[in-house]
């Protein structure tokens, strides 16, 4: 496979369930984003994993608790 510099990224995020397709698994790509990027059957796309760890999102909610309110550093003197 041979990759070109002027390729057009897209990013399209979305949550799917991960289901049995025979002895493999898969993941659907709903139609509604298959429509909108004219995919068709065959077409050949980038996929990207994120494994997101909930426990550790949670665990930083309410880190600033308690703390003195965000003040602007001045750089220089026209800011």
């Amino acid at each position: 496979m041979y990759m070109i510099n002027a390729v057009r990224w897209m990013q399209v995020v979305f949550e799917a369930e991960i289901r049995q397709v025979g002895t493999s698994l898969g993941v659907l790509i709903p139609a509604k984003i298959v429509r909108q990027k004219h995919w068709k059957k065959g077409t050949r796309v980038f996929v990207t994993f994120l494994d997101i760890d909930e426990k550790a999102i949670k665990k930083g909610f309410g880190m600033g608790k308690g703390m003195k309110p965000y003040q602007k550093v001045k750089w220089s003197k026209w800011e």
